[in-house]
């Protein structure tokens, strides 16, 4: 539904970045396909 929509993004934003290799490594990359 859309509320649990809604309610995931809230928790996917309010998640805190975990700064290691891995997830930095997968955000370039991300960065890198949407150029």
């Amino acid at each position: 539904t859309e509320e649990e929509m809604k309610e995931s993004v809230k928790e996917w934003l309010s998640t805190p970045f975990k700064d290691t290799e891995k997830y930095k490594r997968r955000i370039a990359k991300m960065d890198r396909i949407h150029e």
